[in-house]
């Protein structure tokens, strides 16, 4: 149901209706939605993820400079925003890379996987979790 909610949905116009009149009987409020095209999903995507990386830097009194080459690549913190990033966007690995300055693009996914395992990323990602729970 968090994927409907979205507004996704897998199939053509005529289920969406389905799913819609089947939402209305239930009491749930929900808009008709226009298509949007791939490149306006994306921008907003970028934009959203932007605003995360500059708002997790703020919170963890990183700088620029701390984003670009001071920390290394499979820093903690850049492991927990790109975490966070996954988890709330939809921006590419290579993407991620580029911003963090996370080495190679196949490299993102390992590191988040790693960071799973390590209670000093886990605890980070859940207090900027809650950051953006409170912002929302």
């Amino acid at each position: 149901m968090s994927a409907l909610r979205r507004g996704w949905y897998l199939g053509d116009e005529s289920f969406r209706d389905r799913l819609l009149a089947i939402a209305d009987t239930q009491g749930l409020k929900t808009r008709k939605r226009t298509s949007l095209t791939p490149e306006i999903l994306r921008s907003h995507g970028i934009t959203e993820a932007k605003k995360i990386i500059q708002k997790s830097f703020e919170e963890l009194e990183l700088t620029l400079d701390d984003k670009q080459e001071s920390l290394r690549k499979g820093d903690y913190r850049k492991v927990a925003i790109a975490t966070l990033l996954k988890s709330k966007t939809e921006v590419t690995n290579q993407w991620i890379t580029q911003q963090l300055k996370m080495g190679h693009e196949n490299s993102v996914n390992r590191l988040i996987r790693k960071g799973k395992d390590d209670s000093e990323t886990k605890k980070l990602v859940r207090r900027l979790n809650k950051m953006f729970k409170r912002v929302d």
